[in-house]
């Protein structure tokens, strides 16, 4: 019993990372009012969360591959507890993005820690169960934002949101440091990892920069000259970065033909995620006028479709394999798409909300056996670089779907004719996600190479 302990207290700090991300954007316009910004000055609460969220997943994967695991757990989320409880005390907006980044840097380190210690906590029969629990509290802690956050912030103001979080981190903290065995020891980053992880952010804020990817509402712009530059110093970045002797595990677990094409289907499918979470708004609001309230309700139904279904995914995982789970759910994905294509104005809300619903019910089918797969493709003394590349192929994906979308939106011209012709490229981008899980099915990897006894830290 004490290892589904473990589960239990990785999958509250998922949900705790799930609540933030969408209670955070529900008060991005008080936080304009408060501060008298305008919504570019608020969205930055938003990206500078997101910028090492995505940037630090690689240095943190391979930190933890040679550290005490709940040691890295206790640091992890204590510190987004305290730097939860910095931004409520922000005196200024200078402040809160700067602890939002600090804030963004433990929640990354959670989001490698969760799927290494949910795998080790359990039998190997149990794993997909194990991913399929996590993966639900998730997007149950994105559907409590909402709720929660209009709830407080009516109450007791915009600082409310971050003190809401510090109780759940305590009681993960608390949970995880019973449960969680000791290994090791616990030591800081090396030095030379400083490199690594400037080089990876600079990238990251550059992509997301090109892309316009505005966490807060998803636009994008035309591509200009700006945009290409911005992409070529990514791409420089990650050329350098790709020099440093740290990047070698990198390529060493993506050169499994396994966990590539498993990397590639749950990329291409996220991707698929992030156009869908920016388009049904517009849709809602532009074509349908729909109030706010009637919107959110809308939205509802796809993480609570996914947060339900979820444990069955990992279920399936356990009884099945990865394999046949994770192709169900994108074969479900891609049909509850191929619904979605006759987008019309005289839909009602209902007629949104059921098909997302279904979309969700494939995410929740797909996504516990994916990340089971990614998980059970690595060796043991790369699990942590496995968690990594994990979460950076979910959140790549969720970056690349709102820029895609929009841009074909854009091109095929405004209005709902443009919004299904993005749904057409999502349901191309999802049919290559199918291809990818049937590929799935019989990708060997090669044997396991034996851990390398590396400097700790």
């Amino acid at each position: 019993m004490k290892q589904w302990w473990t589960v239990v207290a990785v999958g509250v700090a998922v949900f705790v990372v799930g609540l933030d991300m969408s209670i955070t954007n529900v008060a991005l316009p008080t936080l304009a009012r408060g501060f008298e910004i305008g919504p570019g000055g608020a969205a930055w609460v938003v990206l500078a969360y997101n910028l090492p969220l995505v940037a630090l997943l690689l240095p943190l994967g391979r930190w933890i591959d040679v550290l005490d695991k709940r040691g890295a757990f206790l640091v992890a989320v204590v510190g987004f507890a305290v730097a939860s409880a910095l931004c409520g005390l922000a005196p200024s907006l200078s402040w809160l993005i700067g602890i939002r980044l600090l804030q963004g840097a433990f929640g990354a380190l959670i989001g490698v820690l969760v799927p290494v210690l949910a795998m080790g906590a359990v039998d190997p029969g149990q794993r997909g169960r194990a991913m399929g629990v996590v993966g639900a509290l998730g997007p149950l802690g994105s559907v409590s934002g909402p709720a929660v956050g209009g709830l407080l912030l009516a109450s007791f103001g915009w600082r409310s949101i971050f003190f809401a979080v510090v109780p759940a981190c305590l009681l993960a903290a608390l949970m995880g440091g019973r449960a969680i065995s000791m290994e090791g020891a616990f030591s800081l980053p090396r030095r030379d990892r400083i490199v690594e992880a400037a080089l990876l952010f600079v990238a990251t804020a550059a992509l997301f920069l090109a892309l316009g990817q505005n966490p807060a509402v998803g636009a994008v712009g035309a591509v200009g000259p700006v945009h290409l530059v911005l992409l070529g110093i990514a791409l420089l970045a990650v050329i350098l970065w790709r020099r440093l002797p740290a990047a070698e595990p990198v390529v060493t677990l993506v050169s499994r033909r396994d966990f590539r094409v498993a990397a590639l289907g749950f990329l291409l499918l996220a991707t698929v995620g992030g156009a869908l979470f920016y388009l049904p708004p517009f849709f809602l609001q532009d074509v349908l006028h729909l109030r706010p309230q009637e919107i959110g309700l809308t939205l509802l139904v796809w993480p609570l479709a996914m947060s339900a279904v979820g444990p069955l995914g990992g279920y399936l995982a356990d009884r099945w394999g990865t394999h046949p789970a994770s192709l169900l759910g994108a074969l479900w994905i891609t049909g509850s798409l191929v619904l979605l294509l006759p987008l019309s104005a005289e839909w009602s809300s209902v007629d949104v909300a059921w098909r997302l619903g279904l979309v969700g019910i494939g995410a929740g089918l797909f996504t516990g056996p994916i990340q089971t797969a990614l998980m059970s493709a690595a060796p043991a003394h790369l699990m942590g670089t496995a968690g990594a590349l994990s979460g950076l192929a979910r959140s790549l994906g969720f970056a690349l779907g709102p820029a895609l979308a929009s841009a074909v939106w854009a091109c095929a011209g405004s209005g709902v004719g443009g919004m299904r012709a993005s749904l057409y490229v999502m349901l191309a981008v999802a049919t290559l996600a199918v291809v990818a899980a049937w590929a799935g099915r019989s990708a060997p990897g090669p044997p396991a190479q034996p851990a390398v006894k590396e400097e700790t830290g």
